[in-house]
């Protein structure tokens, strides 16, 4: 069976949704694969499932990955770290953690919500999240505190106007909508009949999407599996001075922060999507695009990425706010340079 649904290639929110969906499926139905495919010009695309399905049973395993979630440990578990405020355990950036209780307490709720995960794909998702690091080293100047939000995934955009943290502000009450939603309201939300963002308010400036496309009214069902989607792209821990790298994300110098994401030609099993997503080769080729930019007849020539029918790589420049207590952050409309191996 397979399921063909409206996307947008530009869209680094609809690649999320798409690797979202069929992480869920694979989640919720052990011993079932799931494919990717772009459709056209980019504007559906296909998810293949190995095993029989009907569309109640899509709409099952989301409703029941949702509900399951939302009762999780680590989607509950709070603490006060600060020494005063709650904040949620699993948030991957925390501020004015104290030291030493704060960070004592943390990794002890960490660990106890981590030890009650069931299931891989549980362990993936919050594992790509990345945590607030203690191995990043200080920042300089008076202040001296640790530079805990170096081991944050750099997919997680919430912005952090007062107080707001990842967990908490978003996903939990994005979880809590989504689990009371009907069969047909969640069929609705994947096939793109409705759009309905009930976690924002249905405002034309929602940020449900949560910086994975700029604010906008966001259906609630596509928007959790987008956020599952983060899943494919881990954090790489360094004890490096800088920022733990996230897989699909890079920063360069005076020109700004970027994701990379395949266009690809076929089909593609997750494990294929996330093999090419955490590669140094994508990296690179993105690098490599941004680094050419105003060269109009740049082409990527990687052998690795063309013999995995990587057509193009498709750039979304990182958008910054000019907040800078809390600037907010989102990914732009992807553009896209072509890939050839290098014997063409």
């Amino acid at each position: 069976m397979s399921i063909t649904v409206p996307v947008d290639v530009h869209d680094a929110f609809s690649h999320l949704f798409l690797v979202g969906l069929a992480s869920i499926v694979e989640e919720e139905m052990p011993g079932t694969y799931c494919a990717l495919r772009w459709e056209g010009s980019g504007t559906s695309a296909t998810v293949m499932f190995s095993s029989p399905m009907e569309l109640d049973d899509v709409t099952a395993c989301v409703h029941s990955h949702v509900a399951k979630y939302n009762d999780l440990l680590a989607m509950t578990s709070d603490g006060e770290y600060d020494g005063g405020t709650p904040h949620a355990t699993m948030s991957p950036r925390l501020s004015n953690i104290v030291e030493p209780s704060g960070w004592r307490a943390l990794q002890h709720d960490r660990q106890n919500a981590i030890d009650a995960l069931d299931s891989m794909g549980e362990c993936r998702y919050f594992g790509a999240l990345g945590q607030p690091s203690y191995w990043s080293g200080r920042v300089s100047g008076s202040s001296h505190a640790l530079q805990a939000d170096y081991g944050a995934s750099r997919w997680e955009m919430v912005a952090r106007n007062r107080g707001q943290e990842f967990i908490s502000g978003r996903l939990r009450k994005l979880a809590q909508i989504a689990s009371d939603f009907s069969s047909e309201r969640i069929w609705a939300g994947i096939s793109g009949e409705v759009e309905t963002d009930e976690c924002g308010k249905n405002k034309s400036d929602s940020r449900t999407a949560t910086g994975l496309h700029a604010p906008s009214l966001t259906d609630n069902v596509r928007a959790w599996c987008a956020l599952i989607g983060v899943s494919a792209f881990p954090v790489i821990p360094s004890v490096s001075d800088s920022r733990d790298s996230t897989a699909a994300m890079f920063q360069i110098s005076r020109k700004g922060s970027y994701a990379v994401l395949p266009v690809f030609t076929g089909e593609w099993t997750l494990s294929r999507f996330r093999s090419v997503a955490r590669s140094a080769a994508l990296l690179q080729a993105g690098a490599s695009v941004v680094l050419a930019e105003g060269d109009s007849e740049f082409t990527v020539h990687d052998d690795w990425l063309a013999e995995r029918n990587v057509i193009a790589c498709a750039i979304f420049r990182q958008f910054v706010s000019d907040n800078k207590s809390a600037p907010e952050r989102w990914l732009e409309r992807g553009t896209f340079t072509p890939v050839r191996g290098t014997s063409r």
